[in-house]
């Protein structure tokens, strides 16, 4: 027999036999091709043999190999015993038997590794644990981050799979991108992420190995030495330059226990390319640990992980070890850091240091812009259009300097000839809104007309003068970094690169243009336009059953329901919810309470349709975001108070009750109304005020349910999801201070009840205090404004983390326990951008306080006004720009 066929043949009885003889029929044929000396280690090949431990009872049997004649190789075999323990689900001796061929030289297929990892990472389905994990994170606030002293890896099929890769890494095997794309998930579900960032790490450091190495070869060729040696090769490879930034290999080798500390130059070649997915994946994976692990009480040492990993990733883009320019993803997740006082360990000129985290990336991040103009600042690669924006997005949101973002469009535009897309209006558009600067988002307005064709000819000052909406003072500190950066946002002018109205290609504008523009419209003091235009950009709304039309006429509003209501649904859905919460926002700005219900019913009925598969193929399921609630929440807040009767008090001490001509519904909760009354409900005459109440109470109770996004029509919705399947993507809306704000805003006060105080003090609120528990204690009388809704209120509140406000604690003396009590809220992860100040939560007796997240933290020149204070006063841009 030839020795193709004894491999076929053995490669057969391996399948068809038990683990041990499979071993040893395996390890005979390695035996075939052992030389001399190899031969006389036979004890070795013994203990291999042996499938369980040796007892001290159990005689030596001497290991005698199959005498097949000549050589044969074992690689078949070998491939044929792993298949058949993966086949058998036993990952774990899969695992042990690949890293054993891999030491005895066996050449295995990256396939099958792949198999190996991937069945590791499957068969441990446990999630992140902090009580279980904590002690690892303990470790990595010192310096022994960089050093080899392990660090326990609490999932032990994990560590197995990261020790194949290192295996496969150390001996010269061939892997595959997605053996570490499956690595770095179960890293991520399992909250190894600093793990998952030096398994990156380590492939950038190989490919850079790897392509010095090609370089190296290809200038030996050049030069007439066709044979590159160690010699010529080993400067590359083992260089202090490629390694000085993070000692990569110690890092890995602490989590997994890998001992050998030489690592041969040709093992490198087989490195695997270091994609954009997988850094992607690793740089959400750190974004939604920072989010998650923020509410629990050992957060400070939960997110130490996360920021570390950061680091690793922010330190090969300092050091010029990345070889892509697609880096919006780590863009993103570095000026995404919330503001804490967190510490990271680096390497600086080979000597480790530790310096603050927020300021370390940011630094970084300033780094990266200014480098644009100065190369020689920092290495960087040809950035894409998306990193790009996301720069462009970092230098106005963050550094508030439209300077810096002028080098960045013309880095864009000039130097690397790339065109303007959608998302770089967006982030113009939107930007200028949120920093009052209408010069740029007007601007970009009309670049985004001449791009798409709609008015090609129009004129566009590529140097707009300043147009800064909003007061010029504000009581800070003089000389502090926000003032310095809102003196740059008021005093710097933007320049637009010519060649951004160089037509490459029809841009059209996309949802979030639209949405983006909408929001433009109602910071700019301009919703109306939304109410005038909303049947003309949103048709479908005449499909709703709802008696508030707006400005159509009765001619206009004869429509057929039953032969457009799924074609209009399925528009809903595709719309989304960003969208929609726009509009519903700017319909509430304008008190068009009626429209807002209408489109808040469409809304949900596309919510709802986005969860059944297949209705709208490519669009996945979604859920309002808490915001529509709290703009609907708003709309009824209002229209309560409108027709709320007040009381006052004369100059003689005595009540008088100030009656009001507007308190009874009209029109826009007549549909309630209607269907109360085909139940046999209540009279038509509504107050104004009690149909708030019934309104905001459905959506009360839809915003606390089990689920936080379904309508009272909708309360079996755990029942409906369980029989469609649906698979939210993202997490489900729950209920924020703003929204707790607008809820108590609904409920209070009630008829009947003295105005509130323009000012209260906290001294005030405790002596009410007391004296109501004073009543309470010594008479048993409790407070006569309670009512079961803002029962309701409280309890959501207290479940959500939060306290009732000081002045609403009185009303639940001897009723509601938890509603009295005051207690120290847990303060929120500031997520502010880089310039703005540290947020402050002042004194609110009616509601919880709240900070600015998104516009500049400054104030009007007039409270309830609106005040431009321009050079020039820019026209009005109402045109909704073309749908894609």
């Amino acid at each position: 027999m030839t020795a193709a066929q004894i491999s076929r043949a053995a490669a057969q009885a391996v399948r068809a036999s038990t683990l041990q003889d499979a071993l040893y029929i395996v390890q005979s044929l390695r035996y075939s091709l052992a030389t001399p000396s190899e031969k006389e280690q036979v004890y070795e090949l013994e203990e291999i043999y042996r499938t369980t431990r040796r007892s001290p009872l159990d005689t030596h049997i001497p290991f005698q190999p199959i005498d097949f004649g000549q050589q044969v190789s074992p690689r078949l075999a070998a491939h044929s015993l792993l298949h058949s323990l993966l086949r058998q689900g036993r990952s774990y001796e899969a695992a042990k038997y690949a890293e054993l061929f891999m030491k005895q030289g066996v050449r295995l297929r990256p396939h099958t590794l792949h198999a190996t990892v991937k069945a590791l990472c499957d068969s441990d389905k446990t999630v992140w644990n902090p009580s279980l994990t904590l002690a690892s994170f303990r470790g990595l606030g010192n310096r022994q981050v960089l050093s080899k002293h392990p660090v326990p890896n609490t999932y032990t099929a994990t560590a197995a799979a990261a020790r194949i890769l290192l295996h496969a890494r150390k001996y010269g095997q061939e892997r595959l991108e997605c053996s570490y794309d499956a690595l770095v998930r179960a890293c991520i579900i399992q909250g190894e992420i600093l793990i998952a960032a030096l398994l990156f790490a380590l492939l950038v450091k190989d490919w850079q190995v790897r392509s010095a190495c090609q370089l190296a070869e290809v200038e030996g060729k050049a030069t007439g030495d066709a044979a590159v040696g160690d010699e010529h090769l080993g400067p590359a490879i083992h260089s202090e330059q490629v390694r000085r930034s993070l000692n990569i290999d110690n890092l890995l080798r602490r989590t997994v226990k890998h001992g050998e500390d030489y690592l041969p130059q040709t093992f490198f070649l087989k490195a695997p390319f270091p994609s954009v997915g997988l850094l992607k994946q690793i740089t959400g994976g750190i974004e939604a640990a920072l989010l998650e692990r923020a509410g629990y009480e050992d957060s400070s040492e939960l997110l130490q992980e996360p920021l570390q990993a950061l680091a690793v990733l922010a330190m090969l883009v300092e050091e010029g070890d990345i070889h892509f320019g697609k880096l919006s993803p780590l863009i993103r997740a570095l000026y995404m850091v919330p503001k804490t006082e967190h510490r990271i360990w680096k390497h600086q000129a080979g000597t480790p240091v530790q310096l603050n985290a927020h300021t370390y990336f940011h630094g970084l991040l300033s780094k990266m812009v200014k480098s644009l103009k100065d190369p020689s600042l920092m290495k960087l690669p040809e950035l894409d259009s998306r990193a790009c924006n996301s720069l462009l997005h970092y230098t106005l949101r963050h550094r508030l300097s439209p300077s810096l973002a002028s080098a960045v469009l013309e880095h864009m535009v000039v130097d690397r000839g790339l065109s303007p897309s959608p998302a770089t209006i967006n982030v113009l558009i939107r930007s200028g809104t949120v920093l009052r600067r209408k010069d740029i988002s007007e601007t970009a307005l009309r670049i985004l007309r001449r791009l798409n064709g709609r008015d090609p000819d129009a004129p566009v000052d590529l140097q707009p003068r300043v147009a800064f909406r909003g007061s010029r003072k504000r009581n800070i500190r003089v000389g502090s970094s926000f003032d310095k950066a809102q003196s740059r946002l008021r005093e710097e002018s933007i320049s637009f690169p010519k060649e951004m109205l160089v037509r490459k290609g029809q841009v059209q504008a996309d949802e979030a243009t639209i949405v983006s523009f909408v929001v433009h419209l109602t910071s700019t003091g301009k919703p109306e336009v939304i109410s005038t235009v909303l049947f003309d950009i949103l048709p479908e709304l005449t499909t709703v059953d709802h008696p508030s039309w707006g400005h159509l006429s009765p001619e206009e509003r004869i429509v057929d329901l039953d032969g457009t209501r799924e074609e209009s649904v399925k528009r809903g859905v595709t719309l989304g919810p960003h969208f929609l919460t726009a509009v519903l926002n700017a319909l509430a700005k304008t008190g068009k309470t009626g429209l807002a219900e209408r489109l808040w019913l469409f809304a949900k009925t596309a919510e709802r349709a986005s969860w059944i598969e297949g209705f709208c193929p490519g669009t996945e399921p979604w859920c309002l975001p808490v915001s529509a609630y709290t703009s609907m929440m708003t709309c009824y807040a209002n229209e309560g108070r409108k027709g709320l009767p007040l009381r006052k008090v004369a100059e003689d001490g005595q009540v008088m009750w100030v009656p009001r001509t507007n308190n009874y519904v009209r029109g826009w909760a007549r549909l309630v109304f209607r269907t109360q009354r085909a139940e046999g409900g209540e009279s038509k005459h509504w107050k104004r005020f009690r149909a708030a109440r019934t309104m905001a109470r459905n959506l009360l109770r839809s915003m606390l349910s089990g689920t936080s996004a379904v309508l009272r029509s909708l309360l079996n919705l755990e029942e409906t999801m369980d029989a469609v399947n649906a698979k939210i993507v993202g997490p489900l809306p729950t209920p924020d201070a703003r929204f707790f704000n607008a809820a108590l805003k609904v409920f209070r006060p009630l008829p009947t009840m003295l105005p509130r105080r323009l000012r209260t003090t906290r001294s005030r609120i405790r002596r009410f205090l007391r004296w109501a528990h004073a009543v309470y204690g010594r008479h048993g009388r409790r407070s006569e404004h309670w009512d079961i809704l803002l029962q309701e209120i409280a309890e959501a509140m207290i479940n959500a983390g939060y306290s009732v406000p000081p002045a609403f604690r009185h009303l639940f003396i001897g009723r509601y326990g938890p509603g009295v009590a005051g207690f120290r809220q847990p303060i929120p992860l500031d997520y502010s951008p880089f310039s703005y100040p540290r947020p402050r939560y002042p004194f609110r007796p009616y509601a919880l306080p709240t900070s600015k997240k998104r516009g500049l933290p400054i104030r009007r020149s007039h409270p309830g006004q609106r005040k431009d204070h321009t050079h020039e006063e820019p026209t009005a841009d109402t045109n909704v720009p073309s749908s894609p």
